[in-house]
């Protein structure tokens, strides 16, 4: 049912302009608590219920995962980092520090319009302010990719930014769970920080250069990748997950730098985009991008006081992403244009929000219509970037 009510909205959605994934998402909203759900509850019961939600977040997830690590075999983030260090320096940190501080003047106002009994004022107020500095790297890579913009200097320079952003985020979300808990001190952020620093020198230095030979030997002999290969491939990218999650980063990101380590091994990337790839596209992102959609329920807004709340929140995310990073690329000396598709992609939160929502929730701090409203302006933000982006970045 995902796969097919997924193909109809995207073939739909396309005529709009938009890309898949929108489509993706669209489709679990659809299929979710807010119209579904809605207007047939027993279906919506059968559908999907509470035993098959384990299975659905596993398979989305490996998707998830050998998607973070195809957007990094198909970004050249080297040269974007060695031409652009000023701007992507600019960006990442417009694109964290403004919508913090932001939260952190604006929560203590939205926590007083919460519903009882509320969370901790100080750490909602914190958790409002990481989540509203949060950009999805997963979404972006789709979105470009979708738009053969992934070549592109400005798309390399976005990615790049939310990458920064991403960690940055994780490692607040982190300590703020440390924090509730009574157990942050500084040796954690350091443990993190060395732990990642010898990850990725361990990833770049020790491993890419015996793995990208070891590669090239094997599509030069065989013409392509075996099932032997492909299958050591994903076990490395696995493993680089679970890695990236154990130093304390969203697992993702270590996905993401095992493929930027064999970018310039082009020979094995053309060989994984015609084997795996399309697979991982065709089952497992859509299952992933609806199980997302899934979990936006807008009858919990249906009151105007927590209507208004969705509204603030909304307008909050927006204005203080694409003001800020806008004004950051424009002060890093990019065109006009350039500044409106950096705002417009570091706006875009995607699957990043969801997770960052479930540690919320885990810890008491996102619950009700605040999950909703933060799951909202997260959903919203991932349709605004395509017919954006298609207009202001040139495909060279």
């Amino acid at each position: 049912m995902i796969l097919a009510v997924t193909r109809a909205v995207v073939v739909a959605l396309r005529r709009l302009g938009q890309t898949d994934v929108a489509g993706e998402l669209l489709a679990g909203f659809l299929l979710g608590p807010s119209f579904l759900g809605a207007i047939a509850p027993s279906l919506a019961a059968d559908l999907f219920p509470k035993e098959t939600t384990g299975s659905l977040v596993v398979l989305g997830q490996i998707g998830l995962v050998l998607l973070m690590f195809e957007i990094g075999l198909r970004f050249e983030l080297g040269s974007a980092f060695r031409a652009g260090k000023k701007v992507v320096a600019l960006v990442s940190l417009a694109s964290i520090l403004i919508p913090l501080g932001a939260g952190l003047l604006a929560g203590p106002a939205l926590f007083s319009r919460l519903p009882e009994p509320r969370p901790p004022e100080d750490g909602f107020v914190w958790f409002l302010a990481i989540a509203l500095s949060i950009t999805a790297i997963p979404m972006l890579g789709r979105i470009f990719m979708e738009l053969e913009l992934a070549g592109t200097k400005t798309a390399a320079i976005i990615i790049g930014s939310a990458a920064i952003n991403d960690v940055a985020s994780w490692l607040l979300l982190g300590g703020l769970a440390l924090s509730l808990s009574g157990s942050l001190d500084p040796s954690w952020v350091l443990l993190r920080l060395l732990g990642l620093a010898g990850f990725v020198l361990g990833v770049l230095v020790v491993l890419r250069p015996f793995l990208k030979r070891a590669l090239h030997r094997h599509v030069e002999r065989h013409g392509s990748i075996s099932s032997g290969a492909i299958t050591i491939v994903i076990i490395l990218v696995l493993a680089s997950a679970v890695l990236a999650k154990m130093i304390g980063v969203v697992a993702v990101l270590g996905a993401m730098l095992l493929g930027i380590s064999l970018h310039d091994e082009r020979s094995f990337v053309e060989a994984w985009e015609l084997r795996v790839a399309p697979f991982v596209r065709a089952l497992l992102l859509p299952v992933f991008f609806t199980n997302t959609g899934l979990r936006v329920d807008l009858g919990l807004l249906g009151s105007s006081p927590m209507l208004l709340l969705a509204l603030a929140v909304i307008l909050l995310g927006f204005t203080t992403k694409l003001g800020g990073v806008f004004l950051a690329a424009r002060l890093a000396g990019e065109p006009q244009r350039t500044a409106s598709a950096m705002a417009v992609g570091m706006n875009t939160r995607g699957m990043m929000a969801f997770v960052a929502l479930d540690v919320g929730h885990e810890l008491g701090l996102a619950t009700g219509a605040m999950f909703t409203s933060l799951a909202l302006m997260a959903l919203l933000s991932d349709f605004l970037p395509t017919p954006l982006l298609k207009r202001w970045i040139p495909r060279r």
